[in-house]
């Protein structure tokens, strides 16, 4: 069973890309797009706050933390 890890270093990437794509492309339901990005930025810092490395994510079983 494989199992899918989501490290907060990948959460802020992922979130910074969103805002970078954004303003880059002026796509419309940017509003959306950044509370997402925002989101993303959160859950990095809730993970880091309660010293976890990763989600975790079994296919099986759903999120563990």
């Amino acid at each position: 069973m494989d199992v899918i890890k989501i490290t907060p270093e990948e959460l802020r990437s992922t979130a910074g890309a969103l805002r970078i794509l954004l303003s880059d492309a002026g796509v419309g339901g940017v509003g959306k797009a950044l509370e997402l990005a925002a989101k993303y930025d959160k859950l990095a810092c809730k993970l880091e706050a309660d010293k976890r490395e990763a989600l975790e994510f079994i296919p099986a079983k759903g999120v563990q933390a």
